[in-house]
Formats: C-alpha cells, sequence, structure tokens
C-alpha cells in the first residue's frame, strides 16, 4: 500500500524507482483519453469474469446504465466489484487494467478537486497490518512515503477504532492507527475530499485521499495495549526531499520543468 522514497539511506542516488514509476504513471492514467472502446473492454472483461455471479453480474449491469462522472464516488464506496477490482489493480499496479480504469480514476480525481477541503484537518485510519510492512514503514520514519491507491480516512477517532479491535489473535499482524494531518495550502497536484455526501455511505465522515498522496511520516509509537500509532502529515510540495525527486526525474528525463502538477 505504501511506497517509500529511498531504496535505502537518504539521499537522492538511492531514490526508489517504484516510487517515481508510481507517481509517472498516476499522471499518464489522467492525462490520457480514453473512449467507450476501452470502457467496453472493461465490461466484457468482468462479464466473463463474474460469470454465474448473478450478484455481480446485477451491478455491472447497473454500473453500465448509470454510471455517470458525478456518481464516481459513490459507486468507489458501494460494496460492488467496482471498488474491489478498482483497488486490486491499484495495490498490485496491474497496468493493463489501470489503464481501462483510468477514466473512471480521472472522474474521482475531478470530484475530490471539486470538492477539495479548504481548511488543515486532522484524519484517521485504522487497519491490521503485517509484521513485514510495518517493519517497512519503520524504516521509512521521517521520510517520504506514497500510497498506490486511494486512501480512506475518517475525521472520527472512534470511527477508525472499529476497524482494528482492541485485540488481534493473528500472528505476524498488528494493529495499527494512523494519524494524517492535512493542510489544503500546501498541496495542489492531489486532492483530498471529504466525501460524506458523495459516498453510499453518507454517515461514515470519510476523507478520501487521492491515489498518489505523498506523506512524511513523522513518528511510529505502540501503546501499552500494542496498538501501533503512526503520525504523518501530507507532503508540502516545496519539500526539501521531494524537490530532490523532481531534479532527479528531471535529469532522468531531459526533462527542463517539473512539478507535481506537470509530470
Amino acid at each position: 500500500m505504501f511506497i517509500g522514497i529511498n531504496d535505502g539511506g537518504t539521499s537522492t542516488t538511492s531514490i526508489n524507482g517504484q516510487f517515481v514509476f508510481s507517481q509517472l504513471l498516476i499522471d499518464c492514467l489522467l492525462r490520457l483519453i480514453s473512449n467507450e472502446m476501452d470502457k467496453n473492454e472493461l465490461i466484457d472483461y468482468y462479464e466473463k469474469a463474474y460469470e454465474g455471479n448473478h450478484v455481480e453480474l446485477a451491478n455491472l449491469n447497473e454500473f453500465q446504465k448509470e454510471y455517470s462522472p458525478e456518481k464516481a464516488l459513490w459507486w468507489y464506496t458501494r460494496e460492488s466489484f467496482f471498488y474491489k477490482t478498482l483497488n486490486a489493480a491499484l495495490r498490485k499496479q496491474t497496468i493493463d487494467m489501470m489503464f481501462l480504469y483510468r477514466s473512471y480514476i480521472s472522474d474521482i480525481h475531478q470530484q475530490l478537486q471539486h470538492h477539495q477541503l479548504m481548511c488543515p484537518i486532522q484524519v484517521y485510519r485504522s487497519q491490521l497490518m503485517s509484521t513485514s510492512e510495518l517493519n517497512y514503514l519503520q524504516q521509512q520514519k521521517g521520510q517520504l512515503v506514497s500510497v498506490n491507491s486511494f486512501l480512506s480516512t475518517s475525521t472520527d477517532r472512534e470511527v477508525a477504532d472499529i476497524y482494528t479491535g482492541e485485540t488481534t489473535q493473528y500472528n505476524n499482524i498488528e494493529r495499527v492507527l494512523f494519524e494524517i494531518d492535512a493542510d489544503p495550502k500546501v498541496v495542489t497536484a492531489k486532492p483530498f475530499a471529504d466525501i460524506s455526501r458523495l459516498s453510499h455511505f453518507a454517515v461514515e465522515s470519510e476523507v478520501l485521499f487521492m491515489l498518489g498522496s505523498i506523506f512524511r511520516i513523522e513518528s511510529i509509537n505502540c501503546t501499552k495495549n500494542q496498538l501501533w500509532i503512526i503520525h504523518m502529515s501530507l507532503c508540502h510540495e516545496d519539500d526539501h526531499d521531494l524537490k530532490e525527486v523532481l531534479e532527479y526525474m528531471k535529469k532522468q528525463n531531459g526533462i527542463e520543468q517539473t512539478n507535481l502538477c506537470t509530470w
């Protein structure tokens, strides 16, 4: 889910190529023009994949008839094939499927831009996480990380806590709570918005961050009841480390001017 800026060390010579590639890929998907042929190919693919699954085929038929760009977030937050398959494609970085989804990714991006929060906010996200992924994030403490999917959070910490419970009975699984500070003044390329009124579940006080959002891991601590609290802040576009990445990309691609809005 998270991709660190550095492969090791703190210099630009160790920049993680996957971090750069994921940012470039997102930009390409948003820039490419989609057409009906791509949308039909996506529908055809899932008609075959869900053959015999009457529930999802009914959802697919409804999606094909009723979808509009203004309902992109409504469909994304609905429990159906759309949420499951889009997230799977993003997290696995399945490029051919991401390509077919590009118009819907663009629709979500535009809705987030239109409803961008205008004031600083602190939000929360709790989840169960493998010990190996937690160890990876601990190695990235103080560094930048990006998310390879849309990041769902809540303004209500108690709502966030529901998703982890009080204990975990599984080995190598950790309970994690993210505390995220986000200031809209510091970012323009990757929007975040309160989607409560746009969501299929309108009561969740949900704030959604754009795919590819970049955060700095400020601290990671464990409480007495074995809950890991990871404090992150949305990255400022003038951040020194991020500027180094942009400079690195400029050299690699021969681009004279590079910023988050022009990748």
